[in-house]
């Protein structure tokens, strides 16, 4: 890069306050519900008709069809592909297990509709070897051989009568189930199409797709090699179903078939390599050879020459009826077996067939609609249930037949479907002694495709591990689970890598080039400098409820210190000092706090201040140098020596920036938490400043209420730069004040006791000015000059340091390196207690740690005793579940504070499982009636010690099995999975569990029966059964239940309310239980009233038990659920009185620390602990039974979850998306249930993480005049677009789930298709070709001219330089002002009238620049995608650059192999203020070449082929970005 070639940049200092007042805001608009709709459903005779035509796309297309030119072809291509489609439907029947005439019909109907409905004009739609065998997994586990065995007539050994296969009842029920689940899939994909979700394909990533289709291919083989062996073999479709089939193979090896074992192995070898033989002359055979036809001829003809089925005992076909059957409804008692797998196997085939669709559509230059793609296949799959079918898609290699054999619409697919038809009711008959080891051969036979993408793995593992990782477990996941879960796990994990990489982002601190506006990564850079007294902290990621927590511990890192605990040791050494005052030992004086001779401290550590609120006019009386205590104050040097015992973090910043360039969206959580971060930063004298935030952002932050007096908008600066400069003049005026001021005054004399802060988090010291209302901006400068910047330039310039990366080996060592000095650290991790019990004051705290725990014991039996009521065990057991976990904890817990014990959610979670397995039902026994006539008449009974006893030992091992689930998180440090769990998805889901509590709680205020309800809709069925009974109610229960409800929350209320005003909070719940309990002694509640009481709590323990493992099969994921919400409530809990009392909370470490204290309770029969607010708010705050009122209590103490219900309005206007969280998750916790809604909130909540990154904010930008300044070009009046240039911005990571967005966003900015221009001008060109040839055109001097036949002259072509000449070479001859015909060569000009009839769409620009400043990484799929996209504008004449891409990200394209001779790392630009100013060098110096350069050379005489001749192959060549799918079969 020429170092001449400068970049000047003057202009004014902006804020983003400033820059949008100067260059005029626009507000955009926003139309109502109102206005949507009504354009929405507006409709017109126009807006019918075209509605009409998206539905039916053959009114498209066939009225435009040239019969003469196109109906041989097709004629051809539907032969050929109708006999390949007849065969492949007979073979995929062996997949479905159903009779081989249902692949005939699923071969055919399909055919019929998507004829009318499709929008791709050359897929072959039919059955496919992966779906048919996701069906046939189904329909083998809901009908396998077992269940239709018969005695025989035959007897067998000892006079038993042998069992037979009763075949019809079997194939009946099979054909049953498979029509059914094609209804389904057809019913799901037209669901999906109605409701435009197309897009969910996109999440199926080419390694994903890799994995699942390799695995399908292994068990395509494993499911044929019965066949092919002609050996019996299980059905299995479980967990390692593939190993077991492998098993009975082996088993029965030696019953082999040695003919259907032959046959196959030679029909393999034959179609194989008649099949290279087609790839490799498929450009001089008219038509591929259709090897399957002709080996299923010759099979069938020798099979029943030879009659190998009786001769032999080979396995044939048998029975191929004629015709067809009656339409038939489904089944859909079946619907609910299936509906999963149905769903699955619906998106997988619209996958396959919707990416096959579009790699001929942009061959052939033409539209795919997905949505209508799915309507079709829907309808399609309806249509050919009915008739008998099963699940229709396409393949790549029948599909590739239709086209290459002259294919050009749908037409060929309809005759296709006639040969197909014409073997249903005429040949069927002739194919029924074909061997089916022929069959499973040819199915075998065309999974090669498949397979060779095992190829892909080693070139996945150099370029991103993390999508080879998810090649691999797809694979393994399928091969293990079965397909239909193994495609879950590889969804789900797929979707947890791209959710990682934004909850661990790159977080990088800057520091500037000198003399530049450039701020890099420190560590990357020798020729760069900090800036002093301030950090730039950069985050290359949205930042939201998963990796907020991060951040913050990146920021901490970054700055090297902690906010919070600064503040509270510089009020702790205050609260010192006062002490010191008020004793005497310090006087506060003109020179700041000097120590009285007896404290021989001299101290320099402090300055005077004047009082904010003192009158300027008022001196002040000065009595022996010594102000009076009433007037002195004082502001605190913290850098200086403290006349204190106390040490505060040094702060050695005054000035913080985060650079926000990078970041493309904010939620509720991030946004409070980071004005939170703000806040802290500002309390202790450190400015803080976001630069580059993007508007959008900005706008977002408004609607969450981001700014206040305090934190406001005139931090927001566009650029880094922008704000060092800005810190820069303030530092220099000397502006900036530390806001811990004084707040020591009337210390010496006056008894006024010094404030705590209790409550940390409500009580911050904000004191702040704001420095920067009022400055007039536009008279700071803002200077640059410095060289235009490639990015390889810039590395060259200043030297970029290699990052060193450590090998596999060296990581492994050093993790587990062990010295002396690391196990006293790692058993002082273990055992916090080691930590701080050797650290005890106990003359200092021991009296009020006995206060608390008395206050606190109190309310923990109490709660324990009412908690076993939501467990639904006896009270003693929530007893031991208040004392076990405490035992452990208190040695392994990192928590002072927090009190150990039940929590009504995790306990319902437990008792709604307790009830599922152990329902009243299951315990029902005869009662004591008298017996009449042989038979006993009475009242059942339940047995309610054997439900007990039933009932502890399922909640016992379930708190084992949570524990267990706990401690290996624990070990494996996982604990971050717990940040998934946002504030609105646990809001709405304790809500939801308040309702179930109050719910489940009624039965005891009410004393009604209810039956035992769980799963979806019991809390509506038990509130039925509560109204049911209604009138059962006991009276007395009620109202004790109703004083209780009423007098604890009054209590409660009134202890929040005087909190600071009484000493111990009154234990209202010890109180009410005490009152009852002796009332009801009293009165003899249970015998005069019949109230239900507690009834017996027995004194001890029972005796350890150990969990029953046989019930964790069934409590498994319920257990894991409890897990995570057990401990994401004790973390949380434990983390605010760690902020309040400055220590340390390890997240690992109570994880391990909850998993022994539950698996040590569930073996004394506790129920899981974890903790509660309000509990220990009462052991922090203090210096450290009738069954109804049990219950009352409980409802007493949900008032905190239902006042979440004051979030939602909130929400709403803050967040929409937080908001559906919240009441998404409620609803589905209401009505699932809460395990299962939990699961179901958290997907959501992830994939509302995923829609906003899929569907990214893409903007176009234009230029501020006279600025380096780029913005949306919708926000501002005063911003020009530049001539000949787009620049377009992602804000957003790109991976698999947001390139094709991405790539239709880009078409719309620039305004045309490359792919298509492309092919517009290659067809002009081969046309202009021809007109050469036939004399109709003359190259000359002054390009084509038109003889006069013609009539036309043509002014659009240019003389260009030959690209090949050698310069300065002798010109050749000129004949008449005519170039002979070899050497005269053309460029054409585009933009003017071309002498053909053909539309090329205009291209109006020559330059395109992407700015990737807020892309965060790229996957192997997008960098592939990108790389394409580039090389089609290159193409055509349109030079593209990358700006403002981090160097992490360029790092990664280089792994990726991004850069090749086309695509190269000069096309990389700091920013794009430098493409632009380079682009706009390069137009000025030279002209920007069209490399669409002449390719008709010796034309008018010369006889050979036009050079542009169409590409068969044009797969490899435009938009392959489903590589995986289209390599399925060859």
């Amino acid at each position: 890069m020429d170092s001449q070639n400068q970049y000047h940049v003057s202009r004014p200092i902006y804020s983003i306050r400033a820059f949008e007042h100067v260059n005029e805001r626009q507000a955009r608009e926003k139309k109502s519900l109102k206005e949507k709709l009504r354009n929405s459903c507006s409709c017109s005779t126009k807006a019918a008709y075209g509605l009409v035509k998206r539905f039916f796309p053959v009114l498209e297309w066939l009225p435009l069809y040239q019969p003469r030119q196109w109906i041989t072809g097709e004629i051809v291509a539907g032969i050929t592909t109708g006999m390949v489609c007849a065969l492949q439907g007979l073979a995929y029947t062996l997949l479905v297990n159903v009779p081989p005439v249902y692949g005939l019909y699923a071969a055919f109907f399909p055919i019929l509709t998507y004829f009318v409905l499709g929008t791709s004009r050359h897929l072959s739609v039919g059955p496919f070897p992966v779906t048919c065998l996701m069906m046939g997994s189904v329909i083998l586990n809901l009908a396998p051989d077992e269940m239709f065995m018969k005695p025989g007539n035959v007897t067998g050994v000892n006079g038993t009568v042998a069992l037979v296969l009763n075949t019809v009842a079997r194939d009946e029920m099979r054909v049953a189930l498979s029509i059914s689940m094609t209804y389904l899939i057809g019913i799901f994909q037209l669901a999906m199409g109605v409701a435009g979700v197309g897009f969910l394909v996109r999440y199926l990533s080419d390694p994903l797709v890799g994995g699942f289709t390799t695995a399908a291919a292994v068990t395509v083989v494993v499911s044929q090699l019965k066949l092919i062996f002609n050996v019996p073999t299980g059905n299995y479709n479980s967990v390692l179903a593939i190993f077991y089939t492998i098993g009975d193979v082996f088993k029965n090896i030696k019953k082999a078939n040695m003919v259907d074992l032959i046959a196959a192995v030679v029909t393999i070898i034959v179609v194989m390599l008649v099949k290279e033989l087609n790839v490799k002359y498929q450009k001089k055979l008219p038509a591929p050879i259709p090897i399957e036809v002709v080996v299923t001829v010759i099979d069938a003809g020798v099979s029943y020459a030879l009659d190998l089925s009786t001769n032999y005992g080979s396995g044939i076909v048998r029975t191929i009826p004629r015709g067809f059957i009656p339409p038939q409804p489904p089944d859909t008692s079946y619907f609910a077996s299936f509906a999963g797998s149905s769903f699955s196997t619906a998106v997988v085939s619209y996958a396959i067939a919707i990416s096959v669709a579009k790699v001929y559509a942009a061959k052939h230059d033409l539209v795919v609609d997905s949505n209508q793609e799915l309507l079709a296949f829907g309808i399609s799959n309806i249509f050919c249930g009915a008739f008998g079918g099963f699940v229709a898609t396409t393949a790549l290699s029948r599909t590739a037949i239709q086209e290459s054999t002259g294919g050009k619409t749908q037409v060929a697919s309809l005759i296709a479907g006639l040969l197909v038809l014409i073997v249903i009711v005429a040949l069927g008959p002739l194919l029924q002694p074909l061997q089916k080891s022929v069959l499973g051969a040819i199915v075998v036979a065309n999974l090669k495709g498949m397979f060779m993408q095992v190829h892909d793995v080693p070139i996945l593992w150099r370029k991103n591990r993390t999508d080879c990782l998810l090649w691999v477990f797809t694979f393994a996941a399928c091969i293990l689970l079965g397909l239909d879960v193994g495609l879950l796990a590889g969804v789900v994990f797929e979707l947890a890598t791209v959710v990682i990489r934004t909850q661990f982002p790159t977080c990088s601190t800057l520091g500037n080039i000198p003399s530049t506006d450039i701020y890099k990564n420190m560590k990357d850079y020798k020729n760069i400098v900090t800036c002093p007294g301030t950090k730039i902290f950069k985050c290359n990621a949205p930042i939201y409820f998963a990796n907020i927590e991060y951040l913050k511990d990146r920021i901490k890192h970054t700055v090297g210190f902690n906010a919070v605990q600064v503040f509270r040791k510089r009020n702790k050494a205050l609260k010192k000092i006062h002490s010191l005052i008020k004793k005497g030992k310090l006087k506060v004086t003109e020179n700041g706090l000097v120590p009285v001779e007896q404290l021989g401290v001299v101290n320099e550590g402090y300055e005077t201040e004047r009082d904010p609120g003192q009158v300027d006019s008022e001196p002040q009386p000065v009595e022996n140098g010594a102000r009076t205590a009433v007037d002195l104050e004082m502001q605190v040097d913290w850098t200086a020596a403290l006349p204190v015992n106390v040490t505060v973090p040094k702060v050695d910043i005054h000035s913080f920036v985060m650079d926000f360039t990078a970041v493309s969206f904010l939620d509720v959580m991030a946004a409070k938490s980071i004005k939170l971060i703000i806040k802290e930063f500002l309390r202790i004298g450190v400015n803080v400043y976001i630069a580059g935030c993007d508007d959008e952002i900005v706008v977002k932050m408004e609607s969450m209420g981001f700014f206040d007096e305090m934190v406001n908008r005139s931090m927001l600066f566009l650029t880094v730069h922008d704000a060092i400069l800005y810190i820069k003049m303030e530092t220099a005026s000397d502006i900036t004040e530390d806001p811990m001021i004084e707040k020591i005054s009337q210390l010496q004399d006056e008894k006024i006791p010094y404030p705590d802060d209790d409550d940390l988090i409500e009580t911050y010291d904000n004191q702040r000015l704001n420095m920067m209302v009022g400055h007039s901006l536009s008279a700071n400068a803002y200077l640059i000059s410095r060289p235009i910047y490639s990015k390889r330039a810039f590395d060259e310039a200043h030297e970029k340091q290699m990052l060193e990366s450590k090998t596999f080996k060296e990581k492994f060592s050093s993790s587990f390196r062990c010295s002396s000095n690391q196990v006293k650290p790692a058993f002082k991790g273990l055992f916090p207690v080691l930590d701080w019990l050797l650290k005890y004051p106990v003359k200092l705290w021991l009296p009020s740690d006995i206060i608390s725990g008395a206050s606190t014991g109190l309310v923990c039996c109490l709660q324990g005793l009412a908690y076993a009521l939501l467990v639904s065990v006896a009270p003693v057991y929530g007893l031991y579940a208040a004392f076990f976990p405490i035992l452990t904890y208190f040695f392994l817990g990192t928590s002072r504070h927090i009190s150990v014990g039940p929590f009504p959610v995790t306990c319902l979670m437990v008792g709604s499982v307790v009830l599922n397995l152990a329902p009243d039902e299951r315990f029902i026994r005869p009662g004591n009636g008298s017996t009449v006539n042989g038979s006993l008449v009475g009242t059942e009974e339940v047995d309610i010690i054997a439900m007990e006893a039933e009932r502890i030992s399922i909640a016992l091992t379930m708190t084992v099995l949570v524990g267990l689930f706990q401690l290996a998180m624990g070990m494996l440090h996982v604990g971050f999975l717990v940040r998934y769990l946002s504030d609105p998805l646990v809001g709405g889901f304790t809500t939801a569990a308040a309702f179930h509590v109050f719910i489940s709680q009624l039965k005891m205020v009410l004393s009604v029966p209810t039956h035992s309800h769980h799963g979806f809709f019991s809390i509506a069925y038990t509130l039925s059964d509560v109204f049911q009974n209604i009138k059962q109610t006991n009276l007395a229960d009620l109202v004790a239940g109703l004083l209780t409800i009423i007098v604890v929350l009054v209590v409660k209320e009134v202890n929040a309310k005087c909190q600071h005003k009484i000493p111990v909070p009154v234990p209202i719940e010890v109180i009410v239980t005490v009152i009852a309990t002796g009332i009801s002694y009293a009165v003899d509640l249970k015998s005069h009233y019949g109230a239900n009481i507690v009834d017996g709590i027995p004194r001890g323990f029972v005796p350890a038990r150990f969990p029953s493992m046989t019930l964790f099969g069934d409590i498994v994921g319920s257990s894991f659920s409890t897990a995570v919400v057990g401990y994401a409530v004790s973390i949380s809990v434990a983390k605010v009185y760690a902020t309040k009392h400055d220590y340390k909370i390890d997240g690992n470490q109570e994880l391990i620390a909850f998993g022994i204290s539950n698996i040590f309770c569930g073996c004394f029969s506790g129920f899981v602990a974890t903790t509660a607010l309000s509990r220990t708010a009462i052991q922090e705050g203090t210096g450290g039974k009738t069954q109804s009122v049990l219950a009352g209590i409980v409802i007493a103490n949900l008032k905190g979850m239902f006042m979440q219900l004051k979030d939602m309005p909130i929400l709403w206007r803050q967040n929409k998306t937080d908001c559906y969280i919240w009441v998404f998750t409620c609803i589905s916790c209401i009505m699932l249930g809460l395990d299962v809604g939990l699961l179901t909130g958290i997907v959501f909540e992830l994939g509302t993480v995923l829609v906003r990154t899929q569907f990214p904010s893409c903007i176009t930008l234009g230029n501020i005049p006279g600025t380096d300044i780029y913005k949306n070009m919708k926000d501002y009046k005063n911003i020009n677009g530049i001539s000949g240039i787009k620049i377009f911005k992602c804000n957003s990571p790109i991976y698999f789930a947001n390139i094709d967005y991405f790539k239709e966003q880009l078409r719309d900015a620039v305004g045309f298709d490359a792919v298509q221009v492309f092919k517009k001008r290659n067809k002009a060109l081969k046309k202009i070709h021809k007109l050469v040839k036939k004399g109709a055109l003359k190259v000359t001097e002054s390009g084509l001219v038109s003889v006069d036949p013609l009539g036309v002259v043509n002014e659009g072509y240019i003389r260009e330089r030959d690209p090949e000449r050698v310069e300065g070479g002798p010109q050749q001859e000129v004949d008449d002002g005519n170039r002979t015909d070899v050497v005269v060569e053309v460029q054409v000009d585009w933009t003017a009238a071309l002498p053909v009839n053909v539309t090329v769409p205009t291209v109006s620009i020559h330059s395109l620049v992407l700015d990737f400043s807020a892309v965060s990484f790229l996957d192997v799929m997008a960098a592939k995608s990108l790389k394409l996209v580039i090389k089609e504008f290159i193409r055509i004449g349109v030079s593209i650059y990358i700006a403002g891409c981090d160097d992490d990200t360029v790092r990664r394209m280089e792994a990726l192999c991004f850069f090749d001779e086309v695509v190269t790392r000069d096309l990389l630009f700091l920013s794009v203020h430098d493409a632009i100013l380079f682009i706009k060098l390069e137009m000025s110096t030279s002209s920007i070449s069209d490399p669409m350069v002449d390719k008709i050379s010796k034309m008018q005489d010369d006889k050979a082929p036009p050079p542009f001749i169409e590409d068969e192959n044009q797969i490899e060549t435009y938009d392959n970005q489903h590589l995986a799918i289209h390599e399925l079969s060859v």
